[in-house]
């Protein structure tokens, strides 16, 4: 009974939860551009707060509902070679083509992407940055044990799903629509990268994988954000009597 209770929970949140978050990321974004002071933090504290509360419940399913760990990919993958493998690849490429984008490029980059309903999320200080690199290992933990761990369970154990193909698909959907907020067009992204990890996840029979894939894609921004995003000092007007006034006038 707690089992099914806490499935049914979980993948509504799954279902549900983007549309209920999309007007709280809209009114905290109208906060970010207008320039109120930690908005932006506010809406990485909330994100937290939601991978905290994800994985919460998923412990839930486990502890209270019985359903193994195995179940949920929550076991050693098939082959930690090829694994180690894979991920270790998967950071370097990650690294290589952060560092190595054109400067030019990646400022004209930043700011179309400031543009976006997502631009407000990207760091402008060195604690901006901190929170958001927290957030990004936090959402490839959470991210692939509820889309990927969970839904694939939730799919093929209460909705008979049975093939493989067809669960990833509808794993990708689902973790498309997951990042609506982003608008449909970005939400493509993740649709396609839903697709990539999910198929990662059913090739090696765990999350280990898929959340490595997952945590590094997400921080590698910090590895190009910190080249164009840091926020020019305020320059505070001169006034009579100061220093560098008298030096001039003198």
């Amino acid at each position: 009974m707690a089992k099914t209770a806490l499935a049914h929970t979980l993948f509504s949140l799954v279902l549900l939860g983007p549309w209920l978050y999309l007007p709280i990321f809209r009114r905290q974004s109208a906060r970010i551009r207008a320039g109120i002071p930690n908005a932006r933090v506010g809406i990485y504290k909330l994100t937290l707060a939601k991978q905290i509360v994800s994985v919460v419940l998923l412990l839930m399913l486990h502890e209270a509902g019985g359903v193994s760990a195995a179940d949920l990919g929550w076991v050693a993958p098939q082959s930690w070679a090829r694994t180690l493998a894979v991920g270790l690849a998967s950071v370097a490429a990650a690294f290589f083509f952060s560092v190595m984008i054109d400067p030019k490029s990646a400022t004209s980059a930043l700011a179309k992407a400031k543009q976006s309903p997502v631009g407000v999320m990207i760091p402008e200080t060195h604690r901006e940055r901190l929170w958001f690199g927290g957030i990004s290992l936090g959402a490839g933990l959470m991210e692939e044990m509820l889309c990927r761990g969970f839904v694939f369970y939730y799919l093929a154990t209460f909705l008979k799903i049975s093939s493989p193909v067809l669960i990833v698909l509808v794993s990708a959907t689902l973790f498309g629509l997951a990042h609506i907020y982003q608008g449909w067009k970005t939400a493509a992204g993740p649709a396609l990268a839903g697709v990539i990890l999910g198929s990662l996840y059913q090739y090696t029979g765990s999350l280990v994988l898929p959340i490595i894939v997952h945590a590094v894609g997400d921080y590698r921004h910090l590895w190009i954000i910190p080249k164009t995003a840091t926020r020019p000092p305020q320059k505070r007007a001169c006034r009579p009597g100061d220093p560098a006034t008298t030096v001039k006038n003198g």
